[in-house]
C-alpha cells in the first residue's frame, strides 16, 4: 500500500513541476516536496529497522517541513497554470501514505518494541521449537498417507486391470 501510494504522490509531484516549468521557486518548491518525502520516508523506515525514537526526526521534521512547502506552493497558485486541486491531490496522497502505511507501520514498530524478544529470537523459536516439531510429524504422516495411497492405487489398478482381462476372456469363450 505504502509503495502505490508513495508512487501516486512521486507522479502528482512530476504533474506540479511540468506545470511549473518557467517558474523557479515552484521548481525549487517541488524539489523541497519531495525532499521532504524522501527524509519522511528515511526517518520511517529507519525507525522500522532499528526500533529507536531518535530514527523518526527526519519523518518529524520532514513532515513540518512538507507542510511549510505545500503552504508555499498553494499560495503560488494564482500566479501559475498550477491549480488548487493539483496541490491538494499531493496533499491528499501525502495524508493518504501517512494514515495507511507509514503511522500503522510506526505504531506497529512501537509494539514490537515493547517485548524483550529479537526477530532472531523468534527465527531461532520458529526452527527449534514445538511448531517445528508439529510440522515435521505432520510431514511424516502425510508421507504415510501418500506411500498407502500409492499402493491402493497399485493394487486397483491391478484388480481393474484382472477384471478387464477376465471380461475379455469371458466373452471371447462365451462367444
Amino acid at each position: 500500500v505504502g509503495k502505490e501510494i508513495f508512487d501516486s504522490i512521486r507522479a502528482a509531484l512530476a504533474t506540479l513541476e511540468n506545470k511549473l516549468a518557467g517558474n523557479q521557486q515552484g521548481k525549487y518548491l517541488v524539489t523541497a516536496t519531495t525532499l521532504d518525502l524522501v527524509n519522511m520516508e528515511t526517518g520511517q523506515r529507519g525507525f522500522l529497522l532499528s526500533g529507536k525514537e531518535e530514527s523518526l526526526e527526519p519523518y518529524i521534521n520532514g513532515n513540518k517541513s512538507l507542510k511549510e512547502h505545500l503552504n508555499q506552493l498553494r499560495e503560488l497558485v494564482g500566479s501559475s497554470s498550477v491549480s488548487s486541486s493539483d496541490n491538494q491531490l499531493v496533499e491528499d496522497r501525502v495524508d493518504a501514505w501517512m494514515r495507511e502505511a507509514a503511522n500503522p507501520e510506526i505504531e506497529a514498530r512501537r509494539e514490537m518494541s515493547k517485548h524483550d524478544y529479537t526477530i532472531e529470537d523468534v527465527a531461532e523459536k520458529m526452527a527449534s521449537g514445538p511448531g517445528k516439531k508439529i510440522m515435521d510429524n505432520l510431514r511424516v504422516r502425510l508421507q504415510e498417507i501418500i506411500d498407502a495411497e500409492e499402493v491402493l492405487i497399485k493394487v486397483r489398478s491391478e484388480e481393474q486391470e484382472s477384471t478387464s482381462n477376465f471380461a475379455i476372456s469371458f466373452t471371447l469363450i462365451g462367444t
